[in-house]
């Protein structure tokens, strides 16, 4: 079976260089998995120097991908890190940058059912200056694929096959960046259609979640039947 999603929380702001907010991991569940976005814009680019799930604890997954759009004169960044087996209860996302992002919308989405061992596929990321930002990912059906866009655009609406986790409007209402989800099955193709006030750049990337491992079956033992053994004495 496909993990599962948990939850998904967000935040957006302006002029950060350590960027926080509350996330709560459901304690009942099993095989958890905390993919974390981060999206944002700024002249010169901020480096991430690291993610911390519960603050003060790095992630012990570390980053998925990160992709920036180099072009001025508003530099984007699009990147996704992720946690094995993440604190359950609510706890602190803490993102650090070596300096600020001018605007940014970062967001977390926690999942159960994700393999411990191998949780995820290979990512896919890219830039480009049109209104239709894709991605294509290798999936397979049982996972799970997640998304991140960053893009100079008032809306930005996610694929038909996909389901949106969390959305966030920059600050100055010319960007936005969003997180969402795909089944397998449908393919891999991650897509967005932007609108509203703003220009065509933007910069994604998507990832693939493996599910728990099958656990291979036994099989049967043999069936012996009992029979009673005649022995003769001999004198």
């Amino acid at each position: 079976m496909a993990p599962l999603i948990d939850s998904s929380e967000s935040t957006s702001g302006t002029a950060l260089a350590v960027i926080t907010w509350s996330h709560t991991v459901t304690t009942s569940l099993a095989d958890r998995l905390l993919v974390i976005q981060i999206g944002g814009s700024a002249n010169p680019q901020p480096d991430i120097t690291g993610v911390e799930y519960p603050q003060g604890t790095a992630v012990d997954g570390g980053e998925i991908y990160e992709r920036k759009q180099t072009s001025p004169p508003f530099r984007r960044t699009s990147s996704q890190w992720y946690d094995k087996d993440p604190a359950t209860g609510a706890n602190t996302v803490e993102v650090n940058l070596d300096i600020v992002f001018d605007e940014f919308a970062c967001g977390s989405v926690s999942y159960t059912g994700a393999d411990q061992t191998t949780p995820l596929g290979t990512s896919v990321d890219g830039l480009a200056n049109d209104a239709t930002p894709t991605v294509t990912v290798t999936t397979a059906t049982g996972e799970i694929v997640s998304d991140h866009l960053w893009c100079q655009h008032a809306t930005a609406a996610p694929g038909a096959d996909q389901t949106t986790q969390w959305e966030e409007e920059g600050v100055d209402g010319d960007a936005t960046g969003s997180c969402s989800t795909q089944d397998g099955a449908d393919g891999g193709v991650m897509s967005y259609t932007m609108g509203g006030t703003g220009n065509d750049r933007w910069v994604m990337g998507a990832v693939p979640i493996k599910p728990v491992a099958a656990v291979a079956e036994r099989p049967p033992l043999p069936q012996f039947t009992h029979s009673r053994l005649q022995v003769g004495h001999i004198y």
